[in-house]
């Protein structure tokens, strides 16, 4: 049976002369992959201006469970982004993002909590008011409680360090844990509302360590992220 369902699109790339495939990671189906064909006139590419990282989609799908590609006719904005493609933060971050969305998704099926976060989340970047320089970093760690691997915040009212290999707050200091100070912000971004973090004051060197740690929690919890294309242009945003 042929539905529409939302979705929000995590990588593309050019197919052929004229076409594209999208990753999207849809509310009903999961990370699914979608053909666009267009034309080479301006219109038709024009009708194709929805594939950004991050865009809110509502597309029809006719979902088979061995299907692997399915056609992207029909598909359209969900939501039009006011800010995100044309503030250079935002982008870098949603490009960022995105990537790391298309390799940590697909280990997982349709969510709907974890779509009305991601949906919700992406709708606050594009905020005009919104400012964005810890928008990476309060989206990785609030994420991870909906990915099952977030530490208890029970556990870390008197604990000092965080854990990242055992994924909890102690007070004993290892080579594993995070310093006392990174400690701390991370607790911050995870218990406080996005519109909170997003006033922390963080120098640029402590925004790009947390960075680091964040991701090496990934790693240790989901899977090696490898190379990131965009992180090193994220990072120089913030040198």
């Amino acid at each position: 049976m042929r539905i529409k369902t939302a979705g929000i699109i995590l990588r593309y790339f050019r197919y052929g002369d004229n076409g594209m495939i999208a990753h999207i990671y849809t509310k009903e189906y999961g990370r699914q992959a979608f053909i666009f064909k267009g034309g080479s006139s301006r219109n038709a590419k024009r009708k194709m201006n929805f594939l950004q990282p991050l865009a809110l989609v509502e597309l029809p799908i006719d979902y088979r469970p061995q299907k692997e590609l399915y056609t992207g006719n029909g598909t359209q904005s969900l939501q039009t982004f006011q800010s995100i493609p044309f503030q250079q933060i935002k982008s870098s971050i949603a490009f960022f993002l995105a990537e790391v969305l298309s390799k940590v998704l697909h280990l997982y099926d349709a969510d709907e909590q974890l779509f009305a976060f991601l949906q919700e989340a992406i709708s606050f970047l594009d905020k005009e008011e919104t400012k964005g320089a810890n928008f990476h970093l309060t989206f990785l760690i609030k994420l991870t409680e909906y990915l099952g691997i977030q530490p208890m915040l029970s556990d870390a009212e008197n604990s000092r360090f965080l854990n990242i290999s055992y994924g909890e707050f102690s007070n004993n200091e290892d080579v594993d844990s995070l310093s006392e100070q990174h400690s701390e912000l991370w607790k911050n971004f995870q218990k406080k509302p996005f519109h909170t973090a997003d006033e922390m004051a963080l120098s640029r060197e402590q925004r790009n360590e947390l960075l680091q740690n964040v991701l090496k929690y990934y790693t240790y919890h989901l899977q090696d992220l490898g190379k990131l294309k965009s992180l090193g242009v994220l990072q120089e945003l913030f040198q």
